[in-house]
């Protein structure tokens, strides 16, 4: 997510930044590629409040693997979770995709399980993405607020920060 929300403020390739971030943790390219799809899931997400078309997500990566997974998330079938991150990819956009509403997408990625908590936050990111933050029901707002100190004061300009240190890595 960082990504795709430093991007918005900067002219810079989506791409790149996406690669580089996944490498931190995921450097096999399977993992970099999904990161770049989700990237730009998410970014048109936050620019359009619509879906995206498969082929727009698929376009933004060579990899054959992940576009199978990306065309997968456009089935009609819901996915099977189990901790892979092309599965983890393919919950979370099918989760936000077939979702009326914010709640629906994450509790849909959790009720699947395996790696339950990923799959959330991806389908979380793009369904909050897609609905806005009027579409997050109220209570959940409120969860989304640390009440540990040293985050109380975390903002946008703060997580562009640290998608930018991230993108020099």
């Amino acid at each position: 997510a960082p990504v795709a929300l430093f991007q918005l403020a900067h002219s810079c390739d989506i791409t790149d930044l996406a690669r580089a971030q996944s490498r931190i943790t995921h450097p096999n390219a399977w993992c970099q590629e999904a990161c770049v799809a989700f990237s730009t899931a998410l970014r048109y997400m936050l620019l359009s409040g619509k879906q995206p078309e498969m082929e727009y997500v698929q376009a933004s990566t060579p990899n054959s693997d992940v576009k199978d997974r990306i065309a997968r998330a456009w089935s009609d079938d819901q996915p099977q979770a189990d901790g892979f991150v092309l599965d983890t990819l393919t919950d979370g956009l099918w989760a936000a995709r077939t979702a009326d509403n914010f709640d629906d997408a994450v509790w849909s990625a959790v009720s699947r399980g395996e790696d339950a908590d990923t799959s959330a936050a991806v389908a979380g990111a793009l369904a909050g993405a897609r609905f806005g933050a009027s579409g997050i029901s109220h209570g959940d707002k409120s969860t989304f607020n640390s009440s540990q100190p040293m985050f109380a004061e975390v903002d946008r300009t703060y997580l562009e920060s640290v998608a930018e240190k991230l993108a020099t890595l």
